[in-house]
């Protein structure tokens, strides 16, 4: 149960995060120069989410129902650290 509300809470994050071109939100301000970084983050984040579905669907596979478990528990917990750490470089506080 634990691991379904941190995977909700996850969803909840990336869902509701800010966005928008920064012209228009004045709270976040993202030079040109930063965007390559970010979109090297956005690709990460998509890489794992395509990761997580491939092994999500091999849970229905006999026998490997526990050890694709085990890699999505994995994927997520990369996929949240790479969302903090691009949030991190978006707000200017990430730690070097």
């Amino acid at each position: 149960m634990k691991r379904v509300l941190e995977a909700q809470e996850l969803e909840g994050l990336i869902r509701h995060a800010e966005q928008g071109y920064s012209g228009f939100s004045f709270a976040i301000q993202v030079k040109e120069n930063e965007l390559d970084r970010l979109y090297e983050f956005d690709l990460s984040l998509l890489e794992g989410i395509q990761s997580l579905d491939a092994r999500i669907a091999a849970i229905a596979e006999p026998g490997k129902a526990l050890p694709s478990v085990k890699e999505c528990i994995g994927i997520l917990e990369q996929v949240r650290l790479t969302f903090k750490r691009r949030i991190a470089a978006i707000t200017g506080t990430e730690v070097a």
